[in-house]
């Protein structure tokens, strides 16, 4: 599909507003590198808030448009899936093209909030990363032989500095930062049609589960990004699981549309705690 503005790969804001639908078939299924604009009505806003990420980022940008517009905010969102934000040089080359775009588009617009997430323990658990480029980018030696001597431990240590990496380097262009932390994943699918069929449970994976799988990354990222002025960190374990269960759904309605990826139900959730940090950091 043609996309809207002409917008291209030019990162200059347009003038109009895109719908989110048009924004997640762009950058989800065309991989363009375009920032979709949400904008306030004419003379309303007050700044700029961009979102950056992999496709855990691009199914927060219902939550991040409201928080962003909560506090007169233009919202722009810039994602792309698979390309978490850490140094250049150390996902595929795919992911090069993509990382310039924002640092161009941070450069030429000076966002006042630059919001992140990334899928972080699916990364320090997988061997996606090509680990020996991020190891040499923080000047972390490998303490083991093994070709996936960076996973476990090192990785989440390596990971998280890189991480800090980059807010430090988003910090320098005048933006506050919000980094969001991971979405805590489900071992059901959301669709409960699709849970039935597989004969699966329905209700949720218990908070201890999913603990096991994101405890240290998590740990690792609050302590690092809580060493940077400017930044912050919101941890959304806190508002989808009660003391024992993260549930599939609530109320209204499911809160995933697959294992990890949540709805814009589940996005709602994160949208007056985002909207709460970016007004605590807009006062700093």
């Amino acid at each position: 599909m043609p996309l809207p503005n002409g917008l291209g790969n030019v990162p200059k804001p347009p003038q109009a507003s895109w719908d989110l639908d048009a924004c997640v078939a762009a950058t989800t299924y065309e991989r363009a590198l375009v920032t979709c604009p949400f904008l306030l009505p004419a003379s309303k806003a007050a700044g700029k808030a961009l979102l950056i990420g992999d496709s855990h980022a691009a199914a927060l940008t219902r939550g991040f448009v409201a928080a962003a517009h909560a506090n007169q905010l233009d919202a722009f969102s810039s994602t792309l899936p698979g390309c978490p934000i850490v140094p250049e040089g150390a996902k595929p080359r795919e992911c090069d093209a993509y990382y310039a775009h924002i640092k161009s588009w941070i450069g030429l617009n000076k966002p006042e909030i630059v919001v992140i997430q990334n899928r972080s323990a699916h990364y320090t658990n997988s061997p996606v990363l090509v680990y020996d480029e991020l190891r040499q980018l923080v000047r972390q030696p490998c303490l083991q032989a093994s070709p996936g001597c960076a996973r476990g431990v090192e990785a989440v240590d390596i990971w998280s500095e890189s991480l800090a990496s980059q807010v430090g380097k988003i910090r320098k262009s005048g933006a506050k930062v919000l980094v969001v932390l991971d979405t805590p994943e489900q071992r059901v699918h959301g669709p409960e049609a699709t849970s039935r069929l597989l004969g699966v449970r329905v209700d949720g994976t218990s908070r201890a589960e999913v603990n096991a799988r994101r405890d240290a990354v998590t740990r690792a990222e609050k302590s690092v990004i809580g060493r940077s002025s400017g930044s912050a960190v919101i941890d959304p374990i806190e508002f989808f699981c009660s003391k024992d269960l993260c549930p599939v759904k609530n109320t209204t309605g499911f809160l995933y549309v697959d294992d990890d990826h949540i709805s814009t139900i589940g996005a709602s959730l994160l949208e007056a705690p985002i909207a709460a940090e970016m007004q605590r950091l807009l006062k700093q």
